[in-house]
């Protein structure tokens, strides 16, 4: 997955706020595995968009990083 690229970025001490685009499978335990390949980071939690509604979804990234303090 992913994650293999996450590691060994030295992201300690930053806050890793995660966007999902998939088809209706959801989060499932992403926050989790992020978490543990990247010790020391805060890892918020994340949004998940439907694919088919990812390009127009602009709003809802907007209102989701701004409750989430990272506006």
């Amino acid at each position: 997955m992913f994650f293999i690229l996450l590691e060994g970025c030295g992201l300690s001490g930053k806050r890793i706020s995660p966007i999902y685009i998939d088809e209706g499978g959801g989060i499932g335990r992403s926050e989790r595995d992020i978490a543990e390949c990247c010790p020391g980071t805060a890892v918020m939690p994340g949004l998940s968009v439907h694919g088919g509604s990812a390009t127009s979804s602009d709003k809802c990234m907007e209102k989701w990083l701004r409750d989430g303090g990272a506006l």
